[in-house]
């Protein structure tokens, strides 16, 4: 059995937390040898690992002489180094796969000790590609404060009034930044943070990641993109929803149609096995018979953003953006655990994009949809 070795903390690490589920925000080391979690600990942490992981065997550091190295004119970056040489001589390891996130100081270190050290990326994502239960009802829980955001999004959205080509709100301009701010409110208030960016915009506010600022369109579609993390676990969820406050043109409404399409396309066909470059290419192939652009066949000659140029989604779990990959690089078949963002979507130059996009998780036999929010334009 190859041994597995992290070195940094749980609150920055991804990796280190799904072995490990108790935020820390201190390094330490975690060895997986011959089957067996090892963690270093300390007092402050102590009770709570071996809550969290009964069966680990802890390596204090007290054991390992810290109090010594207190005393030995050490300065705190060379002492946290000494201990994680000395903890891995304590666990055994002599060979051990280690994420790429490994700080080079401490490969120096513990190469230099005589470790043999190989980085794998590929490895240690597929640890945590099937969720915990931790994990997943954390998840679960994120997702719940997504949809809140969505909701308290949609209401200002539902209370405002048309003024020409702009939205009003008790008669001043209704701005994306009001709406992101209520956006994150309700979030916080159902226990998880949203980054500053979350995304409140339209045609007005530019493409892509663009989180959009000013004010609001009427007759014209508003993307709000919402990734919450949930503060508990520190696992996020990711859902996205298109408005139109006022009338909604026929070109919006056909790709509404269009993009409503390849949601179920995709979502019919996950399943264990399937690949997330397959359900891109579904999804293409929805697009393309309907005469859209998409990034198979390449950007628009005026607007390079016309139609569906980018990938299907990403997975989703202790990082918002995670294995697997759901677009032309996505070469990894889905398993079942694997908790999974889906967000086909259409920009119509001139007018805008319609994009919709869900959480879904992995089961045995297909997949189970998280995200439980409406499709509708109006909000």
């Amino acid at each position: 059995m190859t041994d597995v070795l992290f070195y940094g903390d749980t609150e920055r690490s991804a990796a280190m937390r799904h072995e490990l589920p108790v935020a820390i925000g201190d390094p330490f080391l975690i060895a997986i040898a011959d089957g067996r979690m090892h963690v270093m600990s300390n007092s402050l942490e102590r009770d709570r690992i071996a809550a969290a992981a009964p069966e680990a065997v802890l390596h204090d550091i007290a054991e390992l002489g810290f109090y010594e190295l207190l005393e030995s004119g050490m300065n705190h970056h060379e002492l946290e180094l000494e201990l994680a040489s000395r903890a891995a001589a304590a666990i055994g390891v002599h060979e051990a796969v280690v994420d790429p996130d490994l700080p080079v100081a401490v490969a120096d270190r513990l190469r230099a000790d005589g470790l043999v050290l190989r980085p794998d990326a590929a490895a240690i994502a597929a640890r945590r590609r099937a969720k915990s239960a931790t994990e997943l009802a954390g998840i679960r829980r994120a997702q719940v404060a997504a949809e809140a955001g969505m909701s308290a999004a949609a209401a200002l959205l539902r209370q405002s009034e048309v003024d020409a080509d702009r939205l009003t709100l008790e008669g001043e301009a209704l701005t994306a930044d009001l709406v992101r701010g209520a956006l994150r409110e309700a979030c916080r208030q159902h226990g998880a943070s949203t980054p500053p960016d979350v995304i409140v915009a339209s045609i007005w506010q530019g493409t892509g990641h663009e989180p959009g600022s000013g004010p609001l369109p009427a007759n014209l579609p508003i993307v709000v993109d919402v990734w919450p993390r949930e503060e508990e676990s520190g696992c996020w969820a990711d859902m996205a929803r298109t408005f139109v406050v006022g009338e909604v043109s026929d070109a919006v409404r056909a790709h509404e149609v269009l993009v409503r399409a390849a949601i179920e396309r995709a979502r019919e066909a996950v399943a264990p096995g399937i690949t997330g470059r397959e359900l891109h290419g579904l999804v293409c192939d929805v697009f393309e018979s309907a005469g859209q652009r998409t990034q198979r066949t390449g950007p628009g000659e005026e607007d390079p953003d016309e139609g569906f140029q980018f990938s299907l989604g990403h997975g989703v779990g202790l990082l918002v953006h995670e294995d697997p990959a759901m677009g032309q690089t996505g070469r990894d078949a889905l398993v079942a655990g694997d908790v999974i963002a889906i967000e086909p979507g259409l920009w119509l130059p001139g007018v805008g994009e319609v994009r919709f996009e869900d959480l879904l998780l992995v089961t045995e036999d297909g997949s189970e949809t998280l995200t439980r929010y409406p499709y509708e334009l109006a909000p």
